[in-house]
């Protein structure tokens, strides 16, 4: 699978590409989820701890400020609004910047049609794209599920840590509810999720690219 030196760093910024599209798009998936998660209010009896509130509606609310619909109700103090507001700008972030990378991948592919001059050869690079894109995306995928079961908290900590200021995250469930209506084990199973999800589309897409090199090689 020898690749030609012009449109080698094309081909690089392509399997790069794959990974970082197939999570953010899961991510995108599940985060708006409403189906997922109700099932996961009811795992964890999150109605009951909260009686006397609408969780589906909350939860409603939660998304809907999300897409910029609405404001958060009263039921979060003015802390978790806080949070609840840079979460928003944090998704708000990643889906631009999913819609970038799906901009920035067709144009690549673009430009390595361009360089091939549209000839065959480019179903040779794009089988090479979706085998070695899709392999790093397994391998990837499996570390990540890796530390999500054997240290979540950890996870949890470090990924908090990195994308919010310190003391902003950590929230007392006995007057701040957020993290009742939304526990610790709800966002481990929603990373699960985004990795089986993720897993199955790498799995798609490198069946894709042997489909690809075996046709590739029969009409060479």
């Amino acid at each position: 699978m020898a690749v030609h030196r012009s449109p080698l760093w094309i081909v690089i910024l392509l399997i790069i590409l794959i990974p970082l599209i197939l999570y953010l798009f899961n991510l995108n998936i599940y985060t708006f989820d409403e189906g997922f998660h109700q099932k996961e209010f009811s795992k964890y009896s999150v109605q009951e701890k909260l009686s006397g509130e609408n969780i589906r509606e909350l939860n409603q609310n939660v998304l809907d400020f999300f897409k910029g619909k609405k404001e958060l109700p009263d039921f979060f103090n003015a802390r978790e609004k806080e949070h609840l507001l840079d979460v928003k700008n944090l998704v708000n972030l990643a889906a631009k910047l999913l819609i970038g990378l799906v901009v920035l991948f067709i144009i690549l592919l673009f430009f390595l049609s361009f360089f091939l001059r549209a000839s065959f050869k480019t179903m040779k690079y794009l089988s090479i794209i979706f085998i070695v894109g899709s392999g790093l995306t397994i391998f990837l995928t499996l570390f990540f599920w890796q530390n999500l079961k054997s240290n979540f908290l950890g996870f949890f900590t470090s990924f908090h840590d990195a994308l919010f200021d310190p003391g902003t995250w950590a929230f007392n469930p006995d007057f701040e509810k957020m993290v009742v209506l939304y526990p610790q084990e709800f966002f481990q199973d929603i990373g699960v999720k985004i990795a089986t999800n993720t897993l199955w589309m790498a799995g798609a897409l490198l069946v894709a690219g042997i489909v690809l090199w075996v046709l590739f090689r029969k009409r060479k």
